[in-house]
């Protein structure tokens, strides 16, 4: 299968998780095509000022993958900074945020699949 860049379905969420302003989700497989062995596959778009709220993951566990940006993170309640080619993971029973504090769009992969 492949699927072309103009094929990937966007979705917007304003205030995403509590946060703030918009958050962009291309995504790039749906569940049923890797076997619904998670719920999100997808290059998620931050623009400056935007943020996803601090959330806990529950039976399932979070990858992110960044490709451009510098992200703000609160891992587990440890504020820390990511950059590009840097991967963040959050177990399930873990708690994260994201904010884009830069002055340029975050752009990461996001991967989240079930335990």
């Amino acid at each position: 299968m492949v699927r072309k860049e103009s094929e990937f379905r966007t979705e917007i969420r304003e205030h995403a998780r509590g946060g703030e302003g918009k958050v962009i989700f291309r995504h790039l497989l749906e569940s049923h095509e890797y076997a619904n062995k998670g719920r999100l596959m997808g290059k998620i778009i931050l623009e400056p000022g935007s943020s996803i709220g601090t959330h806990t993951h529950e039976n399932e566990m979070e990858i992110y993958y960044f490709l451009r940006g510098v992200a703000s993170v609160v891992d587990n309640g440890e504020p820390c900074k990511l950059y590009p080619g840097e991967v963040l993971l959050t177990q399930s029973g873990q708690s994260h945020s994201i904010r884009n504090d830069g002055e340029e769009n975050l752009e990461y992969i996001a991967m989240i699949l079930y335990t």
